[in-house]
């Protein structure tokens, strides 16, 4: 994956220490995690993982934030991973799944929808292409530049760790 995908940009909660498995556990990956990719807890929810191809999802993923350094895992051996975890008000930045798209009048129709990260070609973004589903999508839209190709996300309280406590 690519360095510094996805970035926060506003209200970034405490750095947290996350245990991760070796790569070779984990089909998607085969090096280390880099910072700026995002991760979730892992289905056993002992590790991180790396997100995956529409995260987060409400109900199903439980969204740990952004990792802030690389992690330690190995091929061989299990690691550790620093990860800048979300509270309320975090905000993210990525670039757009299709750049061409992020006109000034679509922005403005793009404001406020709920959508979640695409992985394609080694890279996270901002699916913006998604319909508007507040009931499944973790993220939500509030800003974007359009010459950078950027946007703004807040992740869904209900997809992040404080899910069990609201």
């Amino acid at each position: 994956m690519i360095q510094d995908d996805i970035k926060v940009v506003k209200n970034p909660g405490t750095v947290r220490i996350y245990q991760t498995s070796d790569w070779t556990t984990e089909p998607s990956r085969s090096a280390t995690m880099k910072p700026g990719e995002p991760v979730k807890d892992c289905p056993d929810g002992h590790q991180a993982t790396l997100i995956e191809d529409g995260d987060p999802a409400l109900g199903t993923d439980v969204f740990l934030g952004i990792i802030d350094a690389e992690s330690t895992d190995t091929s061989m051996a299990d690691g550790e991973v620093k990860v800048v975890t979300l509270i309320t008000g975090t905000v993210l930045r990525g670039k757009a799944n299709t750049a061409g798209n992020l006109t000034a009048a679509n922005l403005l129709l793009y404001y406020n929808n709920n959508v979640l990260f695409n992985v394609a070609s080694g890279a996270f973004t901002i699916d913006e292409n998604l319909a508007d589903d507040p009931n499944v999508n973790g993220l939500r839209i509030i800003a974007g530049d359009v010459k950078m190709g950027t946007l703004d996300v807040i992740p869904h309280l209900m997809v992040t760790e404080h899910a069990p406590y609201l």
